[in-house]
């Protein structure tokens, strides 16, 4: 089998824990969460929606989203996600828990898994309907990636 990226989509949903499964609905309320400091804010501007398509795209997932990075936050980290065109135009925006951080090994990229944890429904529409695309060109389910892969 071939070195993969960490962020890559896996070929079957069925292969183990996806790092999503990790987050507990019940441990983490919007209550909870105005009371828990961010500890982290990823921002980031493009010049263009799909500049950001391109990057996050296949990173994007229902549950979350898998964010490269040379310096992952600890699991259990709350980040706040805030990607905007040049101009200031919100790209995307949310909330989410750190649900596990990988350290780079040989064949991987380093990064953080993060669980969304407040999302507004603009949002939450077009991660569905990216996930959604995205499975339909690959042919595989929209879920989380599993673990091993």
């Amino acid at each position: 089998m071939g070195e993969r990226d960490r962020g890559d989509p896996p070929p079957d949903p069925e292969s183990g824990p996806s790092p999503f499964d990790q987050l507990d609905e019940k441990e983490i309320t919007n209550t909870a969460l105005k009371r828990i400091p961010l500890t982290s804010t990823v921002a980031k501007q493009y010049e263009y929606f799909a500049d950001w398509l391109q990057e996050f795209g296949d990173q994007l997932y229902p549950q979350g989203i898998f964010v490269p990075t040379s310096y992952p936050k600890p699991k259990g980290s709350l980040v706040k996600l805030d990607f905007r065109t040049n101009a200031g135009a919100v790209i995307f925006a949310a909330i989410g828990l750190v649900v596990r951080s990988d350290e780079a090994v040989p064949g991987t990229r380093s990064g953080m898994w993060i669980g969304f944890k407040v999302i507004e429904e603009p949002y939450r529409q077009m991660v569905d309907r990216i996930c959604a695309e995205r499975a339909l060109s690959t042919g595989k389910a929209p879920g989380a990636p599993r673990a091993g892969e």
